[in-house]
C-alpha cells in the first residue's frame, strides 16, 4: 500500500507522522514545496493534539521546550457580551450527576460516555444560574479558571493536578512542522520528495499518478490532500463547496514581541472583540501571535490594517501580512482515493482553534477509513463536524450584544435564523457530548453551546429542565466546595511564567 501526502504544513507534517507510525507496513511518501507559506503566527490547539503526540508516544517534555510551546487553558473572549467583560471557554467536562449525588468519583470515561438525555452537571448548573445562585459558567465548572485569573500553573512537581484534558497548548505551526518532518517522519521512514506537482493522471474520480516539476511521474493508491485552500489534488476530483453564512473572511497577522512577559504571556487565548471583528492574542516561550479578524465586506483591507497597527503599537516583529479564506467545505470532502487534511476539507476562521481540531479528525477519520473502507463514513462525520464549528461561530457574531453597522447586521441575521433557539437545540443534540467529539463529530460538546449562551443570550428561563430544589443544593454545595479546594491549590502553585521557563529549561 503505498500513500502519499501532498503538502508541508501542519496537515501534511501530522499525517505523514501519523499514519507512518499506525501503518509501518505501508510506503508514505510526502510532496511539498517550500514556495507555499506555512502561516506561523502562533497557534491555539485543543488537547486532542495531546492524543497526537501521545498517539505518537513522544513525551510533552521533548516536543514542547523543542517547539517553543506553553500550555494553555481556555480561550478567554475579552468584552463580548454586556455582562461578563470575560469568559474563559475551557476544557472541563460534563459530570454524570448519578455519581454527584452518591459522592462517587467520577471518572474520564464516565465523562466520555455521557448521553445527550443523561441527568448531567450542567442541567442542574441551568437551574441554579436562573435562580441566581450561579452567575458565571467559567467559575463553576471550569476548573483552571483561579489559575488563569491569578496567572499561576496548576502543576504539582510537573503533574497536573486535574482531570484528563482538562488543557491544551499554545504552538508554532513552523515549528511543529519542522519538528515532525525532521524528527519524527525521518525515523519512521516517511519518504519526501520536494518538487512541485504540475499535473494530474485521473481515471473514474480517481487519481492514478501525478506529474512533478522535474519531469517524474509519481504514482500512489491513496492521496492525501494537505495543501489547505490552494487544494491542489481535490481540484481535480472535486470542486463543489458549501459556502459558510459567517461574516469574517479576512486578517492581518504578525507575530509580536513581549514588552512585559510577566503579564503578558497567558496562560489562555485571548480572543477580543472589536468593533471591526475580533483580536487574537496567543502566547508563546519568546512571541506573541496576533492578529485582527474582520469581513472586507464591511471594511477596506486598509481600515484594518490601520486599526491592527493601531492595536499592536510598536510590538510587531515584521510587517504584518494579510490572509483571505473562503469561508466554505467541500460539499463531499473525500472522492474516489482522494482524501482531503485540515483546511483542505473545509475552513470558517480562526475562532476556537479549530484548525487543528479539523486536521487531526481528518487524519482520524482517514485511519478509520483505512481499517473500515467506508467513505460516506468518512464524509458524513467531516460535513457535520466542519458545519457544527460554523454554527458555533457563526452565533458568536450573531448574539452578540454589542456594537453597530457590521454587529447590527450580524444580530439581524441571528434573529432571521432564529439562532437562540439552534443554541438550546445543540446544546440538547444527540451528538453535542464529549463522546461525539471523541468519535470526530464535533468540537464543541452541550457544556459549550450552554456556556455561550449563558453570556452571549442570558436568559436560560426555557431551558429550565425544572430540577428538584435538593438537587440543585446538593450540587450548589458540590460546586462550592471543589472551588474551595481549587482556590487553596492555587494559593500554593508557581507562577505560570516561572514555571514555564523551569519546564524549557530557561
Amino acid at each position: 500500500m503505498k500513500i502519499t501526502i501532498v503538502g508541508g504544513g501542519a496537515g501534511g507534517s501530522m499525517a505523514a507522522s501519523y499514519i507512518k507510525k499506525k501503518f509501518p507496513e505501508y510506503e508514505v511518501c510526502m510532496i511539498y514545496t517550500d514556495s507555499i507559506p506555512i502561516i506561523g503566527v502562533g497557534e491555539s490547539v485543543t488537547p486532542y493534539i495531546s492524543v497526537f503526540f501521545n498517539d505518537l508516544e513522544i513525551p510533552e517534555s521533548e516536543w514542547m521546550p523543542a517547539t517553543g510551546s506553553i500550555y494553555k487553558y481556555a480561550n478567554c473572549f475579552e468584552n463580548w457580551t454586556t455582562q461578563d467583560t470575560k469568559q474563559y471557554f475551557s476544557f472541563s467536562y460534563n459530570e454524570p450527576m448519578d455519581k454527584i449525588l452518591a459522592n462517587e468519583s467520577v471518572s474520564w470515561d464516565d465523562m466520555r460516555n455521557l448521553k445527550s438525555n443523561d441527568f448531567k452537571s450542567s442541567d442542574v448548573w441551568i437551574d441554579l444560574f436562573n435562580n441566581k445562585l450561579s452567575t458565571n459558567f467559567s467559575e463553576d465548572f471550569n476548573v483552571n479558571h483561579k489559575f488563569m485569573e491569578n496567572l499561576k500553573s496548576p502543576f504539582d512537581n510537573n503533574k497536573y493536578i486535574h482531570q484528563r484534558f482538562s488543557y491544551a497548548y499554545h504552538v508554532d505551526a513552523e515549528k511543529i512542522c519542522n519538528y515532525l518532518k525532521n524528527n519524527i517522519c525521518k525515523g519512521l521512514g516517511v519518504k519526501t520528495i520536494k518538487q512541485k506537482i504540475i499535473d494530474a493522471e485521473i481515471k473514474e474520480d480517481n487519481i492514478v499518478s501525478v506529474k512533478l516539476e522535474n519531469g517524474d511521474i509519481h504514482t500512489s493508491d491513496y492521496w492525501l490532500d494537505a495543501s489547505g485552500q490552494h487544494r491542489l489534488l481535490t481540484n481535480y476530483v472535486n470542486k463543489e463547496l458549501k459556502l459558510y453564512d459567517t461574516p469574517c473572511n479576512s486578517a492581518w497577522v504578525a507575530p509580536l514581541n513581549y514588552v512585559d512577559q510577566a503579564t503578558e504571556m497567558k496562560n489562555y487565548t485571548r480572543s477580543i472583540w472589536n468593533e471591526k471583528g475580533w483580536i487574537f492574542k496567543i502566547g508563546l516561550m519568546d512571541r506573541q501571535g496576533c492578529g485582527l479578524v474582520y469581513s472586507d465586506k464591511y471594511f477596506s483591507d486598509k481600515e484594518a490594517k490601520d486599526e491592527f497597527l493601531q492595536i499592536v503599537n510598536d510590538q510587531n516583529i515584521i510587517e504584518p501580512r494579510n490572509i483571505k479564506w473562503k469561508p466554505a467545505r467541500l460539499k463531499t470532502p473525500a472522492v474516489g482515493n482522494v482524501f482531503p487534511i485540515g483546511m483542505t476539507a473545509g475552513f470558517v476562521e480562526p475562532m476556537e482553534a479549530n484548525a487543528l481540531y479539523i486536521i487531526w479528525s481528518t487524519i482520524k477519520c482517514f485511519e478509520r477509513y483505512l481499517n473500515e473502507n467506508n467513505i460516506d463514513d468518512f464524509n458524513h462525520r467531516i460535513s457535520y463536524t466542519i458545519d457544527d464549528i460554523a454554527d458555533f461561530i457563526d452565533v458568536h457574531y450573531t448574539l452578540c450584544p454589542r456594537g453597530d453597522y457590521f454587529w447590527e447586521d450580524q444580530r439581524k441575521r441571528g434573529v432571521e435564523k432564529n439562532h437562540k433557539q439552534l443554541v438550546k437545540n445543540k446544546y440538547n443534540h444527540t451528538l453535542s457530548t464529549l463522546y461525539a467529539a471523541t468519535q470526530q463529530y464535533t468540537m464543541f460538546p452541550e457544556y459549550m453551546w450552554l456556556e455561550l449562551a449563558s453570556s452571549w443570550i442570558g436568559d436560560l428561563n426555557d431551558w429550565s429542565k425544572n430540577i428538584d430544589k435538593d438537587v440543585q443544593s446538593k450540587y450548589f454545595k458540590y460546586l462550592q466546595d471543589r472551588k474551595n479546594k481549587l482556590n487553596l491549590q492555587c494559593e500554593n502553585s508557581t507562577d505560570y511564567l516561572d514555571f514555564m521557563k523551569a519546564f524549557h529549561g530557561l
